[in-house]
């Protein structure tokens, strides 16, 4: 914060980096006032810029503060505003995927998944996020978190369906102890 707040002091406030750079730490640190505060102004400063993927980018980030902040309707305008400047970010649509799975839509996320991997995100990552929505979303449905317990439970489908996206990661390359546990205990 202190090496943005010297950059920002050389460059009289216009430093778009060092704002960006501020709002991060300030993110970071959990003061988002602070942080949100520079994200508008970052946003007050490009809105003549040509570069509308980055006015996209700082439209997303700031639709993720608002949205851990509990301020869902300025989210989903930020997060609009960044899919229109940006239709072919992916990342948005995860994002906004993110948002429906940690509400309990499953079917809303699943349908903003399907579209990022329809735009090319097929990476184990990707999988991943899959993966770990469809083992959250038998867990809520089944209400546990034992995997011996969801393994138990689980009709053949569901089995098929939540190893389907894991496995795919893991086959990928996905380096994540959890994940690998999971597929070997439940996607045997």
């Amino acid at each position: 914060i202190a090496a943005a707040n010297l950059a920002l002091e050389v460059s009289k406030g216009s430093s778009l980096n060092a704002l960006f750079e501020r709002a991060i730490a300030q993110e970071k640190s959990g003061n988002m006032a602070a942080a949100t505060a520079d994200y508008d102004r970052i946003i007050e400063l490009t809105e003549k810029n040509q570069n509308v993927t980055e006015r996209a980018t700082i439209y997303a980030k700031m639709a993720d503060l608002n949205y851990r902040a509990g301020k869902l309707d300025d989210a989903n305008a930020h997060l609009a505003k960044a899919m229109e400047l940006d239709q072919a970010n992916s990342d948005f649509y995860i994002q906004r995927g993110d948002w429906a799975a940690d509400s309990g839509d499953y079917d809303r996320a699943f349908v903003d998944y399907d579209k990022a991997v329809s735009m090319g995100r097929n990476d184990p990552d990707m999988y991943a996020i899959r993966g770990q929505a469809r083992i959250k979303m038998m867990q809520k449905k089944y209400g546990t978190e034992n995997v011996q317990e969801l393994r138990a439970k689980m009709t053949p489908a569901e089995t098929e369906m939540v190893c389907g996206d894991t496995r795919k990661a893991v086959d990928m390359g996905l380096q994540d102890m959890k994940m690998d546990m999971f597929v070997a205990l439940v996607c045997r």
